[in-house]
């Protein structure tokens, strides 16, 4: 374990040491995922101007949503996104060969060997959001609610996690995957709503199918009461099944690279 602590050190040492020789890329590499946020912000504000609830949901509660969301975004561009995208390039050119020598778990060094440093100020920005936002949701929080909070936030970065690995992995099968990947990017637009708001079909798609209902609503309806210790334990096991199956076909992607390249 300690290992793999001093690699993430040493590829953030590399990250930070390119920031600072392309200081412009450092400083607009966040820049996208905070307008969003802020974007999406002044629309939330604009749209509770003549209600006080949506399908159940504050204000606060929804800007809340909001940062959460944005949260598990920087985080997720911050360690994996550019190493998510890189992969189909490095299987197309036949350079993943390389990677696959070096005596390291495969799927640690694909995920955290390009990191974007200019996510930082974002993931910061939205920490301290969090912070505002749960106080202003509840007040009354033990330690073990919060502690239960933060794990499904960290269950929100693994589904996320394991959504977007899977869909680098459909490169061993389809040449050009990145527009896919791209276009997927929307689910967030999708994601940053109460699961409420939408169809029961789609609560179900975004629940067992594509979870970024679980990943994203599932920690508000904790804090406000409205998740009940059943579905709190799905969104447990739900991420954890999803990971598992990203690695299932991560495991079938490189058996079949290898069988084709040897």
């Amino acid at each position: 374990m300690l290992r793999y602590f001093n690699i993430i050190v040493k590829f953030l040492k590399y990250a930070f040491i390119q920031a600072l020789e392309y200081k412009a890329n450092f400083i607009l590499g966040g820049l996208f995922e905070f307008l969003w946020v802020i974007l999406n912000v002044i629309f939330f504000k604009a749209l509770y101007q003549n209600t006080t609830s949506i399908a159940g949901w504050s204000v606060d509660e929804v800007l809340l949503l909001v940062f959460i969301c944005g949260l598990v975004d920087s985080v997720h561009s911050f360690f994996f996104a550019s190493g998510f995208i890189d992969i189909p390039n490095l299987i197309r050119q036949g350079n993943l060969d390389l990677l696959l020598l070096k005596p390291i778990n495969k799927r640690f060094f694909l995920s955290f060997r390009l990191i974007n440093v200019g996510q930082i100020l974002n993931v910061i920005f939205n920490v301290v959001m969090i912070i505002i936002y749960t106080n202003k949701i509840t007040t009354n929080l033990s330690l073990p609610n919060v502690l239960l909070f933060i794990l499904l936030i960290i269950s929100a970065l693994i589904i996320v996690n394991a959504f977007y690995f899977s869909l680098s992995m459909l490169a061993f099968w389809v040449i050009k995957v990145n527009a896919i990947i791209g276009y997927s990017q929307e689910l967030f637009t999708v994601g940053n709503k109460p699961i409420n708001v939408y169809p029961k079909m789609i609560q179900k798609i975004f629940t067992y199918l594509i979870p970024l209902g679980v990943a994203f609503s599932y920690p508000i309806l904790y804090l406000s009461h409205k998740l009940s210790t059943s579905s709190l334990i799905a969104g447990f096991a739900i991420a954890v099944i999803f990971f598992a199956l990203s690695h299932v076909l991560y495991r079938r992607g490189i058996k079949k690279y290898t069988s084709a390249t040897s």
